[in-house]
């Protein structure tokens, strides 16, 4: 093997500030607080979700925005971009970029063999939105302040393997631990939700009895919450079809409710044979089943299965970690929410092994949901489905249907009076 020659490091963050509107910046921070050793003459920086970025002397290559030129980089000059590119589903970008300041000068001058960099890096990484169709030539770059982390293990890339970005941002700002593994690729590929320092939401990983919560939402459907503390918001999941509120959930309970946020006939009808047939049993105080298949609302923690979201823990209370770590995961190009792509990765990824019913289970629930909220642009965002877990949208779904068909009923009077009273003026003209 050739000699090597390895220069300590340092990384900064840049940031296309000329371009970005700060409210629609997205900052993550990490504390990578291990070495990195690249061979730069072979350098490919991927990630699990953009495009392929290739590295040169002469600048970054984009296959979605162009050519990004690197004028700082000269055979006596030490800094190296890199950079990564995400297109999302409306056609914006999102930008990530990190500065490698070398502080052995020669390094590109190939008077190091090898050519490699070693950085020891705690860096603050902005991901930026910049609107569709506004993507410049080059970009002025704004150097920001840097904070050095120890030195706590090595990890060395071949020439051979690819450097993932993604690895940068493996470890939490300012925590302990690690959150994903080069070495386990599904790690970086789904990684879970970790809470801002401005987040709202306190003890995420701790369930709540009677409220579900997420980081937009941390008091739940607060109305409806008042309403319906006294029940565990598994129960809350199914209030809606209680209508006499007498605790028990009846067949015709369930297609009368169905009907009420407009669904068909043959659709409530289905809905109530699968959801009263396959959920009565485990909710019936005794061990012989029901002949009439009715649901008891105190006993829907029963009814917990597996291979879906864990939203819900064994007792009918609700994590919000969970939720948001399943749209953390699944949400693939920062969309805000799950189209029915990601949806069907994440069936495949929460199921469970030989959890037959689970899979089934899982599939038609997040079936309904979506049919349910029936997204107009396909994508299901994270407030319609907790609405979905806790209930509340249904009602307000079945309130708004109403409201269409009262104002649907005025309008269809008024144009009955009117073609009633031109049929009268015709009478008189005529007579």
């Amino acid at each position: 093997m050739g000699r090597e020659c390895s220069a300590r490091g340092i990384a900064r963050t840049e940031q296309f500030a000329r371009y970005v509107d700060d409210s629609a910046v997205r900052t993550w921070s990490t504390n990578q607080q291990h070495r990195q050793v690249v061979d730069l003459s072979k350098l490919t920086l991927t990630t699990s979700r953009a495009c392929f970025i290739t590295a040169s002397p002469g600048g970054l290559q984009y296959p979605t925005c162009g050519r990004l030129t690197m004028p700082d980089i000269t055979p006596h000059c030490s800094t190296l971009l890199l950079s990564r590119c995400d297109t999302n589903h409306d056609g914006s970008l999102n930008i990530l970029v990190l500065m490698l300041t070398s502080l052995c000068k020669d390094m590109m001058s190939g008077m190091c063999p090898c050519r490699l960099i070693e950085c020891s890096s705690h860096v603050d990484i902005k991901v930026l939105r910049r609107p569709p169709n506004s993507i410049p030539a080059s970009f002025p770059l704004l150097p920001s302040p840097l904070h050095i982390a120890p030195t706590m293990a090595t990890t060395t890339l071949k020439s051979t393997q690819c450097l993932n970005l993604d690895n940068i941002i493996a470890t939490p700002h300012n925590k302990p631990y690690q959150v994903s593994l080069p070495s386990y690729p599904v790690t970086q590929d789904r990684p879970p939700w970790v809470p801002p320092p401005d987040s709202k939401l306190i003890d995420a990983g701790t369930a709540r009895a009677n409220y579900a919560p997420t980081n937009e939402s941390p008091f739940g459907s607060e109305a409806w919450s008042r309403t319906h503390s006294h029940l565990t918001v598994v129960s809350q999941h199914a209030a809606y079809f209680d209508q006499d509120n007498d605790g028990v959930i009846w067949p015709l309970d369930t297609y009368r409710d169905c009907r009420n946020f407009g669904w068909s006939i043959p659709l409530s009808i289905f809905a109530m044979f699968i959801i009263n047939i396959n959920l009565s049993y485990p909710t019936v105080p005794g061990w012989l089943p029901d002949p009439a298949f009715r649901i008891w609302l105190d006993r829907m923690h029963k009814d917990k299965h597996g291979s879906d979201s864990l939203s819900f823990d064994n007792e009918g209370r609700f994590r919000p970690q969970m939720l948001e770590d399943f749209f953390a995961k699944y949400d693939q190009g920062d969309k805000g929410g799950l189209d029915a792509g990601d949806l069907w990765k994440a069936h495949k990824g929460q199921r469970m092994v030989f959890d037959f019913w689970g899979w089934s289970a899982s599939a038609l629930e997040w079936l309904g949901m979506y049919l349910f909220i029936w997204p107009e642009d396909g994508i299901m965002r994270k407030e319609d489905v907790r609405g979905f877990f806790d209930r509340s949208a249904f009602q307000k779904k079945a309130d708004q249907l109403a409201a269409k068909k009262k104002a649907d009923a005025i309008m269809a009077e008024r144009k009955k009076e009117a073609e009633e009273r031109a049929k009268e003026r015709e009478k008189k003209k005529s007579g």
